[in-house]
């Protein structure tokens, strides 16, 4: 995955600048007035509040990875099994 990153995308009404969360392009394509990133959060943002969404996304990502893999090892494992489900029986018909 490329690596998020947190850019000043305008200001609020009050003059403080507007941060979003994206992956910067290398080509320059992008969907920012000046073309640089491809937004992934598009929530206007403080800067406090862009860093701690950006440190919260960062963890995430890494998470994904191990549990799949922790998954994949649990159903390769013969000693593993699923406790068997019990059914209902049908209902009757009422009449």
């Amino acid at each position: 995955m490329t690596k998020l990153e947190m850019f000043v995308n305008g200001n609020f009404a009050d003059g403080e600048e507007v941060y979003q969360i994206g992956t910067k392009n290398k080509d320059g394509s992008g969907q920012t007035a000046d073309g640089q990133y491809d937004i992934v959060v598009f929530n206007p943002m403080r800067k406090a509040e862009a860093e701690a969404k950006l440190k919260e996304l960062s963890k995430d990502a890494d998470k994904p990875a191990k549990k799949k893999a922790e998954t994949k090892a649990i159903k390769k494992d013969p000693e593993t099994k699923s406790a068997s489900r019990k059914r209902k029986a049908p209902a009757k018909a009422k009449g």
